[in-house]
């Protein structure tokens, strides 16, 4: 089998700068001194010429991969996921997952206009909202009510801006040489303290990463997820500030691009 894969090759060049020393006015009579060869860039056309094509963009060239028929032995056959196009989910599915997330309202199809696909809660998203996607997997996400900022903002008082007077500077300072007089705009000061801006607190009760792996093994276990054995693979991370488990789905022993994801904090 052979396949051809174009690649960017970057062409160095280098480029060598000549010139020709001694007199350069023509002479009809008289041995020539032989012409001084000097190696380097103390042209100024030479640095030019190198650096417009250093500017040069880099030729593509296509490369072509020959198979020498030493592959590794894959087997006569092995198993193969599809994931199929146009499958309806279950509905009563879609209301338990809603349930526990604690997001009220029925399960509505969307409209091609609002994306498609199922939705559970408010369309404006003023409340928590459950989604659910068209795609082979029926990716679902969902959305928390909106809640109001935790941390308090930090303002500094602004400085005046317009010119609050004016101050005469005489003719012959070093400030207004050949005028009469130079007005000078004065910017008013603020005398006040800044405010001190507060770090911001991590929040509290953040789970580690064990606590965070159990949490999600049992949020998954009530949507009807078998989270508990070796159908999941997990990774976890968790600090100060917050924590988030993911749940990837093994198929024939191998990890997939299929996942559940929950945060924390």
């Amino acid at each position: 089998m052979i396949r051809s894969r174009r690649f960017a090759l970057a062409a160095a060049a280098l480029l060598v700068g000549l010139s020709a020393c001694g007199d350069t006015n023509q002479r009809t009579s008289g041995p020539q001194p032989p012409a001084v060869i000097q190696l380097g860039s103390a042209e100024g056309g030479n640095v030019a010429e190198s650096a417009a094509a250093d500017r040069m963009m880099m030729p593509w060239q296509d490369i072509t991969y020959v198979f020498d028929g030493a592959a590794t032995d894959l087997g006569s056959s092995g198993p193969a996921w599809t994931l199929p196009v146009g499958v309806q989910p279950d509905v009563d599915r879609i209301a338990k997952i809603a349930a526990v997330l604690g997001v009220q309202g029925e399960v509505r199809k969307l409209s091609a206009d609002e994306g498609g696909g199922w939705m559970v809660g408010a369309a404006d998203y003023t409340t928590a909202t459950l989604t659910v996607s068209t795609d082979g997997m029926l990716s679902w996400w969902f959305n928390p009510s909106p809640s109001p900022m935790s941390v308090e903002p930090c303002f500094y008082p602004a400085i005046a801006s317009e010119p609050v007077g004016v101050v005469p500077v005489e003719a012959g300072g070093n400030d207004a040489v050949g005028t009469e007089t130079t007005v000078v705009e004065v910017i008013a000061s603020n005398d006040q303290p800044l405010p001190e801006c507060v770090e911001p607190a991590p929040p509290a009760n953040v789970p580690d990463e064990a606590a965070a792996r159990q949490a999600a093994e049992q949020l998954f276990a009530e949507m009807g997820y078998d989270s508990g054995g070796d159908e999941y693979e997990y990774e976890v991370y968790a600090d100060e500030w917050g924590a988030n488990v993911t749940a990837f789905l093994v198929l024939g022993g191998h990890r997939s691009p299929v996942t559940m994801s929950v945060g924390f904090g």
